[in-house]
């Protein structure tokens, strides 16, 4: 995988990606397996993390307008990890 610098929120609403995921920490139902379980091999995929403490609510709505899908990974994690 490639992994960039730091970027703004606004660095990140023109980037042509065939999946956009934003971590989120309001959502519930939407978990990561939706969109990794369904991956192809030889999609891109960019997912957004937030600081410690997560994005703030208006800059995950920002991303969603950009296409972005907020996603929870909580779960994910606790099926992979632990």
């Amino acid at each position: 995988p490639n992994i960039t610098n730091v970027m703004t929120i606004d660095d990140l609403k023109n980037i042509d990606i065939d999946t956009k995921l934003v971590c989120s920490t309001k959502e519930k139902d939407n978990i990561i397996n939706k969109y990794v379980d369904n991956l192809r091999k030889d999609d891109n995929i960019i997912f957004v993390i937030g600081p410690e403490g997560g994005l703030s609510a208006n800059e995950e709505d920002k991303l969603n307008s950009y296409g972005y899908k907020s996603i929870e990974f909580l779960e994910w994690r606790q099926q992979h990890f632990l």
